[in-house]
């Protein structure tokens, strides 16, 4: 197993505790030839890169015939951001670069000549991240404990757990995060 990661402490940390070897760099960066791996994981990378045709590109020429990656992103049409609004967790800026739905990810992943076996949406509801926000805003500094919930905003976030999920049984496409899993072909 090999990964790659932008900070050293991160890739010291997965040696440790892990036994996974990381390159400390960019993917353009890794000493692999093309054909090199079967699958390819790349959760929650997509939106802090500054081109994802580009990255999967790189991807697609590392990948084996027929190798698989996966790649999961916030979902910006998800119900939990419509109702978080500026005050969603997955907003992430200025970390986060770009923001996708199902639609927008299946054209990157198109772009890049990699062939999407299926896209889903999941749910994991970060609304207790809202109130923390919300919260902040209003004191001016941030909180200690986070995320901040009140006992008013552990009701407020079991309700909006239960909408959610309703949501995302009736419309699918609507989950809080877009999982893709493609082809090179």
């Amino acid at each position: 197993m090999f990964g790659v990661d932008l900070s050293q402490q991160a890739a010291e940390t997965a040696k440790k505790n892990f036994g996974i070897d990381i390159h400390v760099g960019e993917l353009e960066e890794i000493p692999f030839p093309p054909n090199t791996f079967d699958y390819i994981n790349m959760s929650h990378v997509l939106e802090h890169v500054t081109s994802p045709v580009d990255t999967l590109r790189k991807v697609k020429e590392l990948l084996k015939p027929d190798g698989v990656v996966y790649a999961e992103v916030p979902n910006y049409e998800s119900f939990s951001r419509r109702l978080s609004k500026e005050y969603w967790f997955n907003l992430d800026t200025p970390r986060h670069l770009f923001m996708f739905s199902p639609q927008t990810l299946d054209q990157v992943f198109q772009e890049s000549g990699l062939k999407v076996n299926r896209i889903e949406t999941k749910i994991d509801n970060s609304s207790a991240w809202d109130n923390t926000y919300k919260l902040e805003e209003k004191l001016g500094r941030r909180v200690d404990s986070r995320p901040f919930v009140t006992g008013l905003g552990k009701a407020k976030i079991l309700l909006s757990s239960i909408l959610a999920k309703l949501n995302h049984f009736f419309k699918p496409s609507n989950g809080d995060f877009v999982c893709c899993w493609a082809k090179k072909e």
